[in-house]
């Protein structure tokens, strides 16, 4: 009973494993999601181009900025 209490968890539902959950804002989403369309890969290979590449995520945002207005320039 042990062993399928286990398999049957779900760790992201656990109000008690709240600090390890990874947080990205809703910007962030929309960057990785547009990568994920334009160039047509998936998620993870998304979200690594995007920490390896530099100046991606600027980029990125500069490309974003005509369908989000509350990008402020820096």
């Amino acid at each position: 009973m042990a062993r399928n209490h286990l398999i049957n968890k779900s760790f992201w539902d656990a109000r008690t494993n709240l600090n390890n959950k990874p947080s990205l804002s809703f910007r962030t989403i929309e960057v990785i999601q547009y990568l994920m369309k334009e160039d047509e890969i998936a998620l993870g290979i998304a979200i690594e181009k995007l920490m390896t590449t530099p100046n991606l995520y600027k980029e990125t945002l500069d490309k974003l900025k005509s369908d989000y207005p509350d990008i402020e320039e820096e």
